[in-house]
């Protein structure tokens, strides 16, 4: 192993610089307060490097790697730049540059060297998202993807994104909410009750779905039915009654007691055209369940309700019309 580092510079001739021109390349690294040969050196010792700019007011230096095609040559006053094949220089244990990798070489004892690893300010790679880290003196500049900014291009897209139901999901340079089951809007900003009109009641999202929480006295899907709430006997009557009731009528009642009773509606007269004017009792509006149906002339007939609701509809046609019905209600 090589120890021991000797100062020999390296005579460097034959070269020339292009004055005000600029190689728009990230910098391999930087140096600061240096010469324009010392420059050249430094490239000579860096492997991999095999251009430079230099600037001559403020001494300030750049190492570059010549491999990008589509880097340019700007025009740039005060600015220098140069090919190290340009130049020539004498023979030396660290030219040509033996070493490999992101090293320098140091020149030993006895026409030695050494390859010393050295760290950039981009070597961390501090740059997030994509983004081009570009080595500056003592520091870093970091070229975001578009679309990203930050001084590392830690903010996405999404960054100052709010898709309220959703979540934001980075498209190119840009962004889409995806939003959750039953919500939509370019920010899921419309909830499954966004357009739902609950008429007496209060519409409450229940998943990716909702349903309508009805205030007192009304029911129903949308709470778009009313009923009677009843705590003791109630007796309805046919329209006119004991007088003939009217054609073609459609008449419906619905009655609600506490949780834990029945309903007992009790046929006390009735007297309709029988087989086409009916009175019906249902247990529920939506009349899929039928607890009875009356026509004719009855008297004494009586239903339970399955539970605290119950709904009673009468019907008429256009033709006969009869004394009608008297019923009652009551809660048990």
């Amino acid at each position: 192993m090589v120890s021991s580092v000797i100062s020999k510079r390296l005579n460097i001739t034959s070269g020339s610089f292009q004055k005000d021109k600029y190689m728009d390349l990230s910098p391999l690294i930087i140096f600061d307060k240096v010469g324009p040969k010392q420059c050249i050196e430094n490239c000579m010792l860096h492997n991999g490097c095999n251009a430079v700019n230099f600037k001559r007011n403020d001494l300030h230096c750049e190492l570059l790697i010549l491999r990008n095609s589509n880097a340019q040559l700007l025009d740039i006053t005060g600015s220098y730049f140069t090919e190290i094949t340009e130049w020539t220089q004498n023979k030396h244990a660290c030219w040509p540059n033996p070493c490999t990798g992101q090293t320098r070489c140091e020149a030993a004892y006895l026409n030695q060297y050494i390859c010393v690893t050295y760290d950039t300010p981009c070597s961390s790679h501090p740059c997030n998202n994509g983004g081009t880290c570009r080595n500056q003196f003592e520091s870093f500049l970091c070229s975001c993807p578009a679309g990203y900014h930050g001084t590392v291009c830690e903010y996405t897209p999404c960054t100052a994104v709010n898709c309220n139901n959703g979540e934001c999901v980075i498209s190119g340079s840009s962004f889409y909410c995806s939003c959750w089951s039953g919500y939509y809007g370019d920010r899921c900003e419309n909830t499954p009750c966004t357009e739902t009109n609950c008429n007496h009641g209060e519409c409450v999202i229940s998943g990716s779905s909702f349903y309508c929480s009805c205030l007192f006295g009304y029911y129903g899907d949308r709470c778009e039915n009313s009923y009677t709430y009843i705590y003791e006997v109630q007796i309805i009557m046919s329209p006119n009654y004991p007088s003939n009731y009217y054609d073609n009528a459609v008449i419906s009642w619905s009655y609600r007691t506490d949780v834990g009773r029945r309903i007992a509606v009790v046929g006390l007269a009735i007297d309709l055209e029988i087989n086409l004017d009916w009175l019906k009792v249902y247990h529920r509006p939506d009349k899929i369940t039928e607890l009875a149906r009356w026509t004719g002339t009855l008297s004494s007939e009586i239903v339970y309700s399955h539970d605290n609701y119950v709904y009673i509809e009468f019907t008429s046609d256009g033709s006969i019309t009869s004394m009608g019905f008297q019923i009652g209600i009551t809660p048990e």
